[in-house]
């Protein structure tokens, strides 16, 4: 099955967007959590303004009654900055910490 014009594009954006953070000047600890925060206050952002104007009462959304879906949006965030990063390990072992590649 051939592949769509836009399908191709997502998967181009998609690998840049990896080249570019493995490309990152800091170290893999930094890198892996920053992607983490960024994708999940995306995501947060997202689905809040999703939902007012869907009209959902705010206060509702942030509130405690809420507490699944961000739980839900916390480890889908997880695996998507994974995915980013391209790697399944998230801390460095002991020899790269001892090589500097913290």
């Amino acid at each position: 099955m051939a592949k769509t014009p836009e399908v191709e594009l997502l998967e181009l954006r998609l690998s840049q967007a990896r080249d570019w953070i493995r490309m990152s000047p800091f170290g893999r600890v930094a890198t892996t959590v920053g992607t983490f925060v960024f994708v999940y206050v995306c995501a947060g952002v997202l689905i809040i303004s999703a939902m007012l104007v869907v009209g959902v009462n705010p206060t509702l959304v942030i509130s405690v009654v809420a507490a699944p879906l961000w739980m839900g949006v916390m480890f889908a965030a997880w695996k998507v900055a994974k995915f980013l990063i391209g790697g399944k390990k998230s801390t460095p072992t002991a020899d790269e910490h001892e090589e500097g590649g913290f």
